[in-house]
C-alpha cells in the first residue's frame, strides 16, 4: 500500500520491535531471525497505544542529540536548497569533517543551495563564509552565543555546544515559533 504520512521517529527503539494499533486490537512485532507477534484484543490496552501514538504525533518539538542528529538537520535541510543561520561560526565543520563531507557533496549536486549566515566579525575567513552557495553577513555583536539558529523549510533547529563535542538541537515545526525566527532572522539580515 500506500502511505499518505510519514514522520521520522527522533530515536530508534532499544529493540527490533514495531507496535500496530488496529480496530480494538494491538499487535506487538519482534523482528527477529524468528519474528514473534504479540496480540492484544482489548479496546482498553488499544486507546491506551492510539493515545500514545497521538501524543507523539501532534509534538511539534522536540530534542535531538548527537554530531550525527545534526548532521542529518542539514542534511535536511539541504534538501530545502535555502538555509538561513543566526550565529554559525563553523563549529561543526571544523570539530566533524568526516560528517561534514557528506553535506558539503549533497550540497554541491543540490542546484539552487544557498545559505546565509548572520554571525559576528570573528568568523570573517572561515571555509562557512567562503562557499560558493554561502552569503555572510557579519550584523552580530561580538558576543560568544552558545546557540546556532538554524531556519530551514517549515522548521527551525537550534544547536548548542554546551556539552563539549556532542550538540543538543531543539528542532521545532511549530509555525509562529518558526514565523518569529524568520522575522528575527529578516530583521538582522537587513542592518
Amino acid at each position: 500500500g500506500k502511505i499518505s504520512l510519514l514522520k521520522k521517529y527522533t530515536n530508534t527503539t532499544p529493540i527490533p520491535m514495531q507496535i500496530n494499533v488496529h480496530k480494538q486490537k494491538v499487535f506487538f512485532i519482534i523482528y527477529e531471525d524468528n519474528p514473534t507477534v504479540i496480540t492484544f484484543d482489548n479496546p482498553a490496552i488499544a486507546a491506551s497505544f492510539r493515545n500514545n501514538f497521538n501524543n507523539i504525533w501532534d509534538q511539534d518539538t522536540y530534542t535531538l542529540r548527537g554530531a550525527k542528529a545534526l548532521q542529518e538537520i542539514w542534511l535536511e535541510a539541504v534538501d530545502h536548497r535555502e538555509l538561513r543561520f543566526i550565529g554559525a561560526r563553523g563549529y561543526f565543520m571544523d570539530k566533524h569533517p568526516e560528517l561534514y563531507k557528506p553535506i558539503e557533496a549533497k550540497a554541491k549536486k543540490t542546484p539552487g543551495v544557498v545559505w546565509r549566515n548572520i554571525v559576528d566579525k570573528n568568523t570573517q575567513g572561515h571555509p562557512l563564509t567562503k562557499l560558493p552557495w554561502s552569503e555572510t553577513k557579519y550584523n552580530l555583536p561580538n558576543i560568544k552565543n552558545p546557540n546556532v539558529v538554524w531556519l530551514f523549510g517549515k522548521k527551525v533547529a537550534i544547536s548548542n555546544w554546551a556539552e563539549g563535542d556532542e550538540p543538543v538541537i531543539f528542532v521545532s515545526e511549530n509555525k509562529n515559533l518558526v514565523q518569529s525566527y524568520n522575522d528575527y532572522f529578516e530583521a538582522l539580515w537587513k542592518l
